[in-house]
């Protein structure tokens, strides 16, 4: 699984790793804590948290701060394409790409130019991923 997105429940605690978050606002559950090695980090126990899990997101996270059971979107992507049965692997790069081109053109009708240059970013990753 790539990211964990875990829903915090009222109660629980979450972990801040100050050496490998990208965005302050992101945090790690017990778990993914507990699985991830951030010896030697600034880290700090969260209480009366909300949100989910950012571990495995590369947006919220250096790849060295996540855990060992989330790797992000491309080690997500890669274990859903290789299982895919063998008719669909032939035909998905061309629905895929078709998709791409779909989706593409909606979030690129965005006025924010922070999410075209993430639109572009990831259209590329994808589409080197399925060529």
């Amino acid at each position: 699984m790539g990211v964990c997105a875990k829903v915090f429940k009222k109660g629980e605690v979450a972990w801040r790793c100050e050496d490998c978050e990208l965005d302050p606002t992101c945090i790690m559950c017990q778990s993914c804590y507990e699985k991830s090695d951030h010896t030697g980090h600034r880290v700090w126990l969260k209480t009366n948290v909300s949100g989910c899990c950012d571990c495995g997101d590369p947006d919220g996270y250096k790849e060295e701060g996540f855990c060992s059971d989330h790797k992000g979107f491309a080690a997500s992507s890669e274990t859903m394409i290789a299982s895919l049965p063998p008719y669909l692997k032939e035909s998905s790069p061309r629905a895929f790409s078709a998709l791409m081109n779909v989706l593409k053109g909606v979030l690129l009708k965005s006025s924010d130019p922070k999410t075209k240059e993430k639109t572009d970013t990831i259209i590329g990753q994808i589409y080197t991923f399925i060529e």
